[in-house]
Order: structure tokens, then sequence, then C-alpha cells
């Protein structure tokens, strides 16, 4: 049960990690220089926490998990856009 929970947990900030970097895109693309920049260092210290956390632990699994959530993050950010009009 603890890891089907960790298993959760990592994808679940995998797709909050790639939500992240969609809006970052979003910022950067319509010329919000102050919002890219803040979404930039969001980014690069999130994705040193969760890199080095799973390359410390050598936990392949979770990180299996995390990259499959990265995937549904970017479908899931890129069809909101969409609805949006963005």
């Amino acid at each position: 049960m603890a890891l089907l929970l960790k298993l959760l947990a990592y994808f679940v900030v995998g797709v909050v990690g790639d939500w992240i970097i969609a809006r970052y895109y979003l910022h950067l693309s319509s010329g919000r220089r102050v919002k890219a920049s803040v979404f930039s260092s969001v980014i690069s210290y999130f994705d040193f926490i969760i890199s080095l956390t799973l390359i410390v632990n050598q936990d392949w699994l979770s990180a299996g998990s995390f990259a499959i959530g990265t995937g549904v993050g970017t479908f899931i950010a890129m069809r909101r856009m969409k609805k949006r009009g963005e």
C-alpha cells in the first residue's frame, strides 16, 4: 500500500510540474517577463529537488511514475489552453 501511495504521489508531482512548465511557456510567449522569470525559477528548483531525490534513492519505478505524470500534465495543460483559446 505504501508503494502505491508513493507512486501516486510522484505521478501527481509530475502532473503539477508539467502544468507549471506549460504556464511558463504561456507567459513567455505572451511577453509577461516577470511571470515567466518566476516560473523559470520555480521549474529549476522543482526539477532539481525531484531529480536529486530520484537519483539518490535510485528509485526507478517512481521515476517512471513521475515521467508518466509529466506526460499527463502536458496533455491536461494543452487541453485546458485550447478550451480557453490561449
